[in-house]
């Protein structure tokens, strides 16, 4: 594999800005990110929004042939997400700018270091990511944990196929896995770490079959009213499991299967006016929004 001489400083000086802004703490993590050459987990070209009409967001694809080296390499090391699918289109396949809501994506690195900080992976652990992505997050385990600790798996074939070759360009080759990850991958349990990289409205009992007592999941939790946080929880022999949230917000895409179902028309009619009980405005702070949704269908 040859990269750009310009990559090795990019990814030196994008280490020291986690590290100032409080995500990256752990040395072992930075020598991965100082490693991993994020450019190769883009892609050819990603998707920036423009405004949108009447069909939702408009998505226009940055191609990496339009661009010149030293442009392409910085939008790769900018701490921010770049969406690399529109409602099932590649950035690379689109013909132009696509309509809808973004299917997948390369989250800013500034949140991925943060959730493997959060799960507390150690050395000599095995881990099961949901959620391939990109496979820039399994790319950094397998740089700090070594490739046999390390199965992945992803919803979307065409997904994990760009995943698992820019994986495999950097000289890693993790168990990568296409398939439902909410039903985790048995064949490689137990696990000492279960980390999700997309949202889930509950905790699959899957998931926690594989996991062994004293192991951990990490999760994006998310719902229905858009209230998200992420849940650290260990497994405990007894059968059950508990934890905490931790104290920022995180936004992964949700897993398909627990996306928001299409909006029902909505039915004026005869009704009551009455005073609430409970002020409306709760709902526009996050921990009344995330609560309240736990109680939708």
């Amino acid at each position: 594999m040859t990269l750009p001489a310009e990559s090795a400083p990019l990814r030196l000086a994008l280490a020291h800005k986690l590290n100032e802004d409080g995500a990256l703490t752990n040395l072992r993590w930075r020598e991965a990110v100082e490693a991993v050459p994020r450019e190769l987990f883009l892609g050819e070209a990603v998707y920036q929004s423009t405004a949108g009409d009447e069909r939702g967001t408009a998505w226009r694809p940055l191609r990496r042939r339009e661009m010149e080296d030293a442009g392409w390499l910085r939008l790769a090391y900018d701490d921010v997400t770049w969406v690399t699918q529109v409602e099932g289109v590649m950035a690379a396949d689109a013909p132009g700018p696509v309509h809808g809501n973004p299917t997948s994506s390369s989250s800013f690195p500034g949140l991925v270091i943060r959730m493997l900080e959060a799960a507390r992976v150690n050395e000599g652990e095995s881990v099961l990511e949901v959620g391939t992505g990109t496979g820039y997050s399994a790319a950094l385990m397998c740089h700090r944990l070594g490739s046999d600790a390390v199965t992945s798996i992803e919803y979307d074939r065409g997904v994990a196929a760009r995943a698992r070759k820019a994986i495999e360009a950097c000289g890693y080759s993790p168990t990568l896995i296409v398939g439902d990850g909410l039903q985790g991958y048995e064949k490689n349990a137990e696990y000492d770490r279960l980390i999700a990289t997309c949202s889930v409205r509950f905790i699959p009992w899957s998931w926690m079959w594989q996991v062994r007592d004293g192991g951990t999941i990490t999760t994006p939790m998310w719902g229905w009213m858009n209230g998200n946080a992420l849940a650290h929880i260990t497994l405990a022999d007894d059968g059950t499991a508990s934890g905490r949230f931790h104290p920022y917000n995180v936004a992964f895409m949700n897993a398909r299967p627990h996306g928001r179902p299409p909006r029902s028309a909505y039915l004026i009619g005869l009704g009551e006016e009455r005073e609430s009980r409970i002020d409306p405005s709760i709902l526009d702070d996050w921990t009344g929004c995330f609560v309240a949704q736990l109680g939708a269908p």
